[in-house]
């Protein structure tokens, strides 16, 4: 099983990779207010005159939320939110699914106690006939993993870098 580090990591490459949003912090201040119903940003990186509030236990990844959020202004306020939770959280990884389907990346799920993902689209081909009951036979064994989170943003980062792969190919011919 992945380290909360790690997730993280793959949460950055997610944000950075397939939804094309720098992330300009890696260690700002974040944790759930009270009310619990968000995770959230410190609006400062160091505690402010009147210290930090107490829920900010947490020192994660963030991004600008637009243009003049970074870099921090004279006082060290910046206008920033965390990287979501894509490898964990379900609604999290849907956006990730949803947005590799609005770039054309076909993706199929499978669970058989775990999760695997593939980029490929097709279905197998056995004797020249399309083969739906053999299509268990295109994962590999990186492509499985604990949850289908995981698995979602494995397998779209995979495609993602395949796509850049293919696109540096063509343009060096």
């Amino acid at each position: 099983m992945l380290t909360k580090d790690e997730l993280r990591a793959i949460d950055v490459r997610v944000h950075q990779e397939v939804f094309g949003i720098p992330v300009v912090a890696l260690d700002w201040p974040c944790g759930y207010p009270p009310d619990g119903c968000s995770y959230e940003a410190d609006y400062q990186k160091e505690p402010g005159r009147f210290g930090r509030c107490s829920w900010y236990t947490d020192l994660g990844p963030v991004y600008a939320v637009n243009e003049r959020g970074w870099p921090p202004d004279h006082k060290g306020e910046a206008n920033v939110e965390p990287v979501p939770f894509y490898s964990t959280d379900i609604r999290e990884a849907w956006t990730v699914l949803k947005k590799a389907w609005d770039d054309g990346v076909v993706i199929m799920l499978s669970d058989t106690g775990r999760w695997a993902v593939t980029g490929d689209g097709t279905w197998p081909v056995q004797d020249g006939v399309h083969d739906p009951g053999g299509w268990m036979a295109m994962f590999e064994p990186e492509d499985w993993q604990e949850t289908v989170e995981l698995a979602i943003c494995m397998a779209t980062l995979r495609q993602y870098e395949h796509r850049a792969e293919s696109d540096e190919a063509g343009a060096e011919e």
